[in-house]
């Protein structure tokens, strides 16, 4: 526009006017474009900036001190926490309780990878294990393979996971409930819920060193982190304060 009147004032035909802006805007367009990009690149770095200013104002003031104590982000005590177990809550005295569950999941997956190697290396486990008597349970048609469920831990994560799944897709088609709690005592999705209660109380005997407990435990867990709809998140927290409760 300034380079138009520009040309104007000094008395240019209309028609060679046109060409020379025409001529002019082509030759600076990357110019032009480069320059909108910093002044973006610009701007967005500040928006940054003053987002994350106090998150790491925070943890300069930690480092520099030379504390001992561990740092604790308060930040992780807002949003969800109020829906989950109080033995799930981060603690701002120390993480030990809930970091000792992390090294059971990794036991847990070291098992599954190695089950007979890990049986072999806890020989005295397995006849205290094996004197355990698990009370019968009722699992679905079609969840086991033969029709009964496997002992061993890989076995029992592959029956509950196949179990939630079911409960995961009938969560999804269930329209009259929003949490757990709503749901009707003859529906077939609250049924599927305490046959899962059933498999909890019955603690089937495992052949080796980790319990049904932490397995059930890394199962919910992780299937809470995919759970889509409130109902799903209250049937997982109901599964979690039931495993919580033995």
């Amino acid at each position: 526009s300034h380079i138009w009147q520009m040309l104007q004032r000094m008395g240019i035909r209309e028609e060679a006017l046109e060409q020379s802006v025409n001529a002019e805007v082509a030759e600076n367009l990357d110019f032009c474009c480069t320059v909108i990009e910093m002044h973006a690149i610009e701007k967005a770095v500040a928006s940054i900036d003053e987002a994350i200013q106090n998150s790491c104002m925070v943890r300069r003031k930690h480092a520099e001190s030379r504390s001992t104590a561990q740092f604790v982000d308060t930040t992780v005590l807002q949003g969800q926490l109020p829906n989950l177990p109080e033995a799930l809550h981060p603690s701002l005295a120390g993480v030990r309780s809930q970091y000792r569950v992390y090294e059971e999941f990794v036991k847990i997956q070291r098992l599954i990878t190695n089950p007979n190697e890990a049986a072999a290396a806890s020989p005295a486990v397995l006849p205290v294990e094996s004197q355990k008597q698990a009370r019968p349970t009722v699992v679905p048609s079609g969840i086991a393979s033969g029709g009964a469920a496997s002992n061993d831990i890989s076995g029992q994560v592959e029956n509950l996971r196949a179990l939630l799944a079911q409960i995961d897709k009938m969560s999804m088609k269930e329209g009259s409930a929003d949490s757990y709690a709503q749901l009707q005592h003859d529906s077939e999705l609250k049924k599927l819920v305490q046959t899962v209660f059933e498999i909890i109380d019955s603690k089937v005997p495992v052949s080796n060193v980790a319990s049904s407990e932490q397995c059930a435990k890394q199962v919910f867990l992780s299937m809470l982190q995919g759970a889509a709809n409130k109902l799903r998140v209250g049937i997982y927290l109901a599964l979690l304060e039931k495993l919580n409760a033995l």
